[in-house]
């Protein structure tokens, strides 16, 4: 979908980007703070989590639970709020005829909270029901295990997050509301018909902002993962084991994440690939995927799915088999081909609304001001060689900082063994 990027500094010192969909009838509004769990106190480390939740509570102009979070839906719009390690979002999508409308609501919760004692009470309620379905989400258990062993700083396991909950105390939330709550703290991404509506979108923002205390920017964490050479395991009497396998190492620049993002496709994406394709075609497994995290300073790979228990040595010989072998001697020139033609295909289909085109940007914005437009990273894709490939695959799929975590009814013994099929590319 057609669209133009510009960067835009408030009165306020707050930046952030106008995303232009010149034909759109839809504007979606992100404003965010750098105020997530990182910043936080570990000890009560869902203090960020319990604001985000309280902050649409209640306002001055509307003092009743929840009567706002009404008040943005009434004509359509679709709203919700994220917290993450670096920060907390607010999102907002509505139509353009209930643009005003809806900003006006976004600076009203942001600027005007009253945070209800019992309002507090019941958020955090709310933030105990959300944490505990993730003790039945396999999946999402065994990616935790492994980030809060790599990543001590940014993460807390589950479990833990849950017995502290009760130890917060409203003032804790309110405190840290004031903390990280300002002006150069913040920023905001709008796409949608921008130009058509700058006046009304520009006035908002400079408002919300300009009601905040000026503040500080914080800056973000940027370390690659620990590595923890012996394997995390969670044993559970489930029918499949969750698992995933991981490699850290310092990042690079911009062409060294786009040779990741095609090794991942050549990995695991579609049915040509080495390591999905083959386990789907012989039945090991429905489900295997590969993932990474690129910054100029760290960079991560690795593999995540569930197995039955019969099959997790097929799977692991199979991972280990191509793994290492990509990084001993690469990918041929019609690997390369198709997993690039996949991934700007794949890209290509989520540039077609407001939200999509806005969530492309919001990432590397966001960490590190970086705009990063579709054709110039299809130019860094086109860029990418089998050679360079091999050398990210080098990189990672053979650094000495590794780290297994799994979930399911695995012994001490059958872990061992798992462990010692990885060996090809388990170095130390």
């Amino acid at each position: 979908m057609k669209h133009s990027v510009s960067e835009i500094t408030l009165k306020a010192g707050t930046k952030g980007l106008f995303i232009d969909v010149p034909n759109s009838e839809v504007v979606d509004i992100k404003v965010y703070f750098r105020a997530g769990f990182q910043f936080g106190d570990f000890s009560k480390y869902e203090i960020p989590h319990v604001l985000e939740h309280h902050l649409l509570s209640a306002t001055k102009k509307h003092p009743k639970n929840n009567e706002l979070r009404a008040e943005i839906s009434k004509n359509g719009a679709v709203r919700n709020a994220y917290t993450s390690p670096e920060t907390v979002m607010y999102w907002v999508q509505c139509a353009v005829f209930d643009l005003d409308r809806v900003l006006g609501l976004i600076t009203e919760s942001v600027t005007t909270p009253t945070f209800p004692r019992a309002a507090f009470e019941t958020e955090l309620e709310n933030v105990r029901t959300e944490l505990s379905k993730n003790l039945s989400d396999y999946s999402r258990q065994v990616s935790i295990l492994s980030f809060v062993a790599n990543y001590p700083k940014l993460g807390v396991d589950v479990e833990e997050r849950l017995a502290q909950l009760d130890t917060i105390e409203h003032q804790d939330v309110i405190n840290y509301y004031h903390k990280t709550y300002s002006a150069r703290n913040g920023g905001f991404i709008v796409s949608g018909a921008v130009s058509k509506n700058k006046l009304v979108i520009e006035t908002a923002l400079e408002r919300l902002f300009g009601e905040l205390p000026s503040g500080e920017q914080k800056s973000f964490l940027d370390e690659p993962g620990l590595g923890r050479y012996e394997p995390i395991n969670i044993t559970k009497d489930i029918e499949s084991n969750y698992f995933t396998i991981s490699w850290f190492s310092g990042g690079g620049d911009d062409a060294e994440r786009a040779a990741l993002r095609l090794l991942s496709a050549a990995l695991t994406a579609g049915f040509t690939s080495r390591i999905y394709g083959k386990a789907r075609d012989k039945g090991i497994t429905f489900h295997v995927s590969s993932s990474f995290d690129h910054t100029k300073k760290a960079a991560s790979f690795g593999f995540s799915g569930f197995v039955n228990s019969e099959k997790f040595p097929s799977l692991l010989e199979l991972i280990a088999d191509e793994a290492s072998d990509v990084a001993i001697n690469g990918i041929t020139q019609s690997e390369l081909d198709a997993a690039r033609n996949l991934v700007m295909g794949g890209i290509t289909l989520g540039t077609q609304t407001t939200g999509s085109i806005s969530g492309w940007y919001t990432g590397d914005y966001i960490f590190d001001g970086s705009i990063v437009s579709y054709d110039d990273y299809f130019d860094q894709l086109r860029q990418v060689s089998v050679d360079s490939i091999k050398e990210a695959a080098i990189k990672l799929l053979l650094s000495p900082l590794h780290s297994s975590a799994y979930v399911g009814p695995l012994t001490k013994a059958e872990l061992l063994q798992y462990e010692a099929v990885l060996s090809p590319i388990w170095l130390d």
